[in-house]
């Protein structure tokens, strides 16, 4: 059964994006929301660049939460919330990339002096290395990305006026 605890809500400049956190048996997954237009439908009128919708908050305010992406496994670490993942880079060998145009062979000698792991991933016109410091396992360090604080409602918002 899906447990709702609450919603990530991050301004970006006028709109929100909006992620929802739940639980659902025993683990904690988060997704990408939006709210489709409920009820109430955008009027417009002529003005500004194109058009200017007058009655944009009554319109998100009807709206219907829905989800809007794939879930993926998050924890919450001192009140946020956020995702692990490999802590890896990548690097690009090849004509075009002037800041990468440097010796491939001596880059591997110096990545194997610094004790990190490089392995090609790709291989066509170009080449492409993944490369990390590896733990004692062998295996890459991990990296908490945080996403946010939970709220208790989705502000989700689309500025149709920008």
């Amino acid at each position: 059964m899906k447990t709702t605890i609450g919603f990530i809500n991050t301004r970006l400049y006028t709109d929100i994006k909006s992620v929802e956190i739940f639980e659902e048996n025993g683990k904690t997954y988060a997704v990408d929301v939006k709210k489709e237009v409920g009820d109430v439908k955008p009027e417009f009128i002529e003005g500004g660049f194109v058009a200017r919708c007058v009655n944009q908050n009554e319109v998100w305010r009807s709206g219907v939460v829905v989800r809007d992406g794939t879930p993926f496994e998050v924890e919450e670490r001192n009140g946020v919330w956020g995702f692990v993942k490999d802590s890896v880079k990548v690097i690009e060998f090849g004509k075009g990339h002037p800041i990468y145009e440097k010796d491939e062979k001596a880059w591997l000698e110096e990545m194997a002096e610094k004790g990190y792991f490089a392995e090609l991933i790709e291989d066509d016109w170009r080449k492409v290395y993944r490369y990390f410091k590896p733990t004692k396992a062998g295996t890459p360090r991990k990296k908490f990305v945080k996403i946010g604080t939970v709220e208790k409602t989705c502000k989700w918002f689309y500025d149709y006026n920008f």
